[in-house]
């Protein structure tokens, strides 16, 4: 899901901006690898999640949690 507090979706979003959702919250954890010799990137994170809804859809199949990552240089 994309999230900026300059897009709004047709469909209801968990962030702190929005009252789409009373209940729950998350965060993100990212950890940035890069090889100075290759130019390779090790991106990991780790999604907490706690809003009910959500995590039910995600561990049925029907949602997914991700990230968007964008090189504004290319």
């Amino acid at each position: 899901m994309k999230i900026s507090h300059q897009t709004r979706f047709p469909y209801p979003v968990l962030s702190s901006f929005s009252d789409d959702y009373l209940n729950g919250d998350y965060s993100v954890a990212i950890e940035i690898s890069e090889s100075l010799k290759t130019g390779a990137l090790l991106l990991r994170y780790e999604v907490n999640l706690s809003e009910e809804s959500i995590v039910n859809a995600i561990q049925s199949g029907t949602a997914q949690a991700g990230i968007f990552v964008t090189c504004l240089e290319t």
